[in-house]
């Protein structure tokens, strides 16, 4: 079995466990209907939750917990509140935007998807990797930022200041529904595209 089967059925069955993010389906298989791109993982952005020690995660498991889609502010609170309380030693709050690993076989491919998320708007990309049998690429957001909340036993948010943790909820809120406008257009233009809709794109 080559790597395009490989990969088009692995992506097949997380689709039906239902661990591929639901706001990246129709990008993912459309992306991959083209014989000689597909893809290798992703993420629709999230807000995680991590525990650091010393200004790096201190295990693996170090991450205490994601948040994908849209959370009320309730919500919100409730999952700072516990993660101060797991973590006993420092504490951020990770933001991270939309992020896609292709692999292409040729230069032809790439360059079409390059164009593809360059009418969008999208500019930032970098190589993983590259070889005889083709590279793969990352597309990333730009929008990363790690806030502070909790360094050593010193607490950066007081969870019963109300007025502080409702501007901080705003904020992951307004992030949110930034990240997911953005991933719509992404999805949008992507499965537009590759559908045959705008065959300018392809040019």
């Amino acid at each position: 079995m080559d790597k395009f089967n490989v990969f088009y059925n692995r992506l097949r069955n997380e689709i039906i466990a239902g661990t591929v993010d639901k706001l990246l389906i129709d990008i993912l298989l459309s992306i991959n209907r083209d014989i000689n791109l597909f893809t290798t993982s992703s993420c629709s952005g999230r807000i995680s939750f991590i525990c650091t020690m010393e200004g790096k995660e201190s295990k693996p498991g170090a991450r205490l917990g994601s948040i994908h889609g849209l959370v009320n502010h309730d919500g919100l609170i409730s999952k700072i509140a516990q993660s101060i309380r797991m973590c006993e030693d420092s504490l951020i709050i990770r933001l991270r935007g939309f992020v896609l690993d292709v692999f292409s076989k040729d230069l032809a491919s790439i360059q079409r998807l390059h164009k593809i998320f360059a009418k969008l708007g999208f500019k930032g990309f970098q190589m993983k990797s590259f070889g005889k049998d083709g590279s793969v690429i990352e597309y990333a957001s730009s929008l990363r930022l790690d806030i502070p909340v909790k360094v050593g036993n010193n607490l950066l948010l007081n969870i019963n200041d109300k007025a502080s943790v409702l501007s901080l909820c705003n904020f992951l809120l307004a992030y949110l529904y930034r990240n997911i406008i953005e991933v719509n257009i992404y999805r949008l233009g992507i499965w537009y595209s590759y559908t045959g809709n705008d065959d300018a794109t392809l040019k």
